[in-house]
């Protein structure tokens, strides 16, 4: 989903409960107004989730407040953000806010205003030393009925 707060998260908690017990996969399903980012530090790397739509420039600094023990301890960070459902990339300092893709398909209400970005997602591969080392993409061909 985008926008759908209730159906994305039940889908995170189907996930987390068919694949939960599988060694090399971990969730974070915690819910609430004090969960509206999620970080994640692998090694040198501290990497923020968010929607991207309500914190605006506030996302250049949000991160070092809300988390200034990893914001310490880190070397590379990075922003990943989903709003505008296209890529980019800004830096502002030594952290990097990126724009990523998305896999939802066009409904009435982005049609109607014109929005067609291509589906896709997106694998990054971080190397616990020295950061970002490669970014999979991958398109989303949905076959059209005849």
């Amino acid at each position: 989903g985008n926008h759908d707060e209730v159906l994305s998260y039940a889908a995170a908690i189907t996930l987390e409960q068919k694949f939960g017990d599988l060694e090399n996969v971990t969730f974070d399903t915690s819910a609430g107004p004090e969960n509206k980012r999620k970080y994640n530090q692998y090694g040198v790397n501290l990497v923020g989730l968010e929607h991207g739509e309500k914190t605006g420039r506030r996302i250049e600094t949000i991160m070092q407040d809300e988390q200034p023990e990893l914001w310490g301890a880190t070397k590379f960070r990075e922003w990943h953000l989903a709003h505008e459902h296209s890529e980019q990339l800004k830096s502002v300092g030594r952290l990097k806010i990126r724009r990523v893709g998305s896999i939802t398909a066009i409904d009435d209400w982005h049609g109607g205003k014109g929005f067609r970005a291509r589906r896709e997602a997106n694998a990054f591969l971080w190397n616990k030393d020295s950061g970002l080392s490669n970014i999979l993409y991958s398109n989303v061909e949905v076959d059209k009925p005849v």
